[in-house]
């Protein structure tokens, strides 16, 4: 029977609405069909579940496009996957290999759980995908009159999407009166249908109000679903683009200035609402800057929003990102002292080698000659390799004592501001005695990097004779910057010469979190949604331990250890119903409802109001009775229900 309904074709499935969501257009078929989710959706996904269908990347796609008639744009699985789920935006920044192997993954895939957790969207700080579905007004008015039909929105069911990218206009996530998409009873709703008869949209809570800045991250990420794909690397450019705008100390990304570019671009308030400060409260770049961009990313993924946000401080748009332009007017140019030269040579430099020999490598002349100042011209001729003789006077005036140990000095990789100071001299005095001699520099660098090496090395071996039982770990804790430095520069050394923490130790370690406390709140808080539904006035749903860990999102975190939560086992065990009671106590929501009615009871209008089958009624008929007596329901004597009421109280 499954193999003959996994092949069904259905021949009046709509087609999608451009950037249309999947649930959207299930959810239109069945509003065509007229029927009931449970009976369309084996057809489709061969299960009855809507939740997969709201997730933000869904499952079952190829499922579903097996089921499309010939000739459907869905027929194509990889089309579906492009053009309707929100993977293009997600996959923005990942390398082409990357985005090839997600799409591949997600076309295939019928539970999407660990493709989100291998995209690193659980991590992501606005929740994915959006509690609720978003739709604008404005857009809602345009689809009525073209197609004809509402429909939801891929665009704006993105992470910190919360105005229209077109109408510029703050999103709906529902009605006042029914509650948030999806709405409860009826979750395959569009847009501007409820289940009263007057709807009345509601505005997106907790969002900022209109800004250029959320304009900005909306239109921006409507962009990124449809963008052509490229074969360039998006996040070393990304790299390249920060370092470019003047976000740099020398080769590499300060992030400071990255921050506060992100501020001025933004604005702390916006920041602030999309859960993305710039700085944490201690006033440091947070750690979603200071992780961005890494040198060498070693294929760990870079989370869309925060790659636009960092796009934004040094690019006008996403569009100039992939054209390669950096923004004309950049955010931090109050606090940035000297950017960084760009890769290609400036066209005034093309014939530098020749102009200096013109003026006897004089570069007081040459930079008079070009207008430019003598340090910009020295800076050029070092980048290009061109050796400048110190002149006659220049060695007079530095004295051939100081100039000999001033090279020694370099040779040693002593710091220049040590050899500024100990040979009296200034920074532009160090700088022609470098271009005299170009292998100063290397040498002096070589030289640098060793000292560097042996500090750390020194620092970590005397903090492992006073604490000898000293960890990886504590290093990191203890001596950030050595570790960040043995880590990316003398790896080896330091695996070998430093423990890794042991494996049975780490009970000692003290719990980064008070999983007693935890347990605690999270027992009371399944206790009271299991009384509140118990108590409500709503047809009942049955109470299982999932729905009560979804409820208050601690399902995966429960599933992953449940031996830390044993009162809030105990707690489920005494709190999940046995289909039985759940029947029990649907049946007694029902008499009820039909008690205050005023109506007689009848095993028709009982089938009706609790949506139970006449069948199993009558299987669990001692259970019916038994409720009826309880309740003091008037059954109506033409009702089988009177006679199993008649057998009850005649049998001894």
């Amino acid at each position: 029977m499954s193999d003959m309904i996994h092949n069904v074709r259905m021949p009046f499935f709509p087609v999608p609405a451009p950037g249309e969501t999947v649930f959207s257009v299930v959810g239109r078929c069945i509003e065509r069909l007229g029927i009931a989710n449970q009976h369309l959706l084996p057809i489709l996904t061969g299960q009855r579940l809507t939740k997969t269908l709201f997730s933000a990347l869904p499952g079952y796609l190829e499922s579903i496009s097996r089921a499309m008639p010939h000739g459907h744009p869905w027929n194509d699985v990889h089309e579906l996957v492009r053009s309707h789920t929100a993977l293009p935006y997600f996959t923005y920044f990942h390398t082409e290999d990357q985005r090839l192997l997600s799409a591949k993954l997600l076309a295939a895939a019928d539970n999407t759980q660990p493709i989100l957790l291998s995209l690193g969207l659980s991590t992501y700080r606005i929740p994915v995908p959006a509690p609720s579905a978003r739709f604008c007004l404005s857009c809602l008015q345009e689809q009525y009159l073209q197609p004809g039909h509402s429909y939801f929105q891929v665009v704006h069911q993105l992470p910190g999407v919360t105005h229209c990218w077109k109408h510029q206009e703050l999103l709906s996530d529902g009605c006042v009166t029914c509650g948030h998409y999806p709405l409860r009873g009826k979750k395959l709703t569009m847009p501007g249908q409820c289940l009263c008869k007057s709807f009345a949209a509601s505005n997106l809570q907790n969002a900022i109000a209109s800004t250029d800045s959320a304009y900005w991250l909306a239109h921006e990420s409507e962009y990124l679903l449809n963008a052509a794909d490229t074969s360039f690397d998006r996040r070393n450019r990304l790299r390249d683009g920060v370092l470019r705008a003047g976000f740099c100390r020398g080769s590499l990304v300060d992030y400071d200035l990255l921050a506060k570019g992100i501020e001025l671009r933004f604005g702390n308030e916006f920041l602030g609402s999309i859960n993305h400060p710039a700085r944490d409260p201690s006033g440091k770049p947070s750690a979603w800057i200071r992780r961005s961009l890494p040198i060498n990313p070693d294929g760990k993924r870079l989370p869309t929003i925060v790659g636009l946000l960092i796009l934004g401080a040094a690019f006008d748009s996403v569009e100039a990102f992939e054209n390669n332009h950096i923004s004309d007017n950049p955010r931090s140019l109050e606090t940035i002292t000297s950017p960084t030269p760009t890769a290609s040579t400036p066209q005034w430099a093309l014939g530098l080698r020749e102009l200096l020999i013109k003026h006897d490598h004089r570069i007081s002349a040459c930079a008079e000659h070009l207008n430019l100042s003598s340090s910009k011209v020295a800076i050029e001729a070092r980048n290009q390799g061109i050796t400048i003789p110190l002149s006659p006077a220049a060695i007079v005036r530095i004295g051939k004592d100081r100039l000999d140990k001033t090279r020694e000095l370099l040779r040693q990789g002593v710091e220049k501001d040590q050899i500024l100071r100990s040979q009296e001299i200034g920074a532009w005095t160090l700088q022609l005695i470098e271009l005299d001699d170009l292998n100063l520099a290397v040498h002096h660098r070589n030289a640098t990097e060793i000292n560097r090496r042996d500090f750390h090395r020194k620092r970590i071996q005397d903090f492992l004779q006073d604490h000898p039982s000293t960890t990886r770990q504590t290093i990191s804790n203890e001596l950030a910057g050595a570790y960040d430095f043995m880590l990316s520069k003398d790896r080896e050394w330091f695996f070998e010469n430093v423990p890794q923490a042991s494996r049975t130790s780490g009970s000692e370690r003290p719990q980064r979190n008070d999983w007693s406390a935890i347990d605690i709140s999270l027992a009371e808080a399944v206790q009271k949604a299991a009384m509140d539904m118990q108590n409500s006035a709503e047809r009942p749903i049955r109470i299982t331990k999932s729905m009560l860990l979804s409820r208050h999102r601690a399902l995966q975190k429960y599933h992953a250890e449940p031996e830390r939560f044993p009162i809030t086992t105990r707690a489920l065990e005494e709190l999940a119903e046995t289909p039985d009671q759940f029947l029990e106590r649907k049946v007694t929501w029902g008499v009820r409802r039909l008690i205050s009615s005023g109506m007689e009871i009848s095993m028709d209008t009982l089938r009706r109001e609790t949506a139970i089958s006449d069948i199993r009624l009558k299987r669990h008929s001692s259970m019916v009775r038994r409720v009826l007596l309880e309740q003091g329901a008037r059954v109506s004597e033409k009702s089988i229900l009177h006679s199993i009421i008649e057998c009850s109280t005649s049998s001894p």
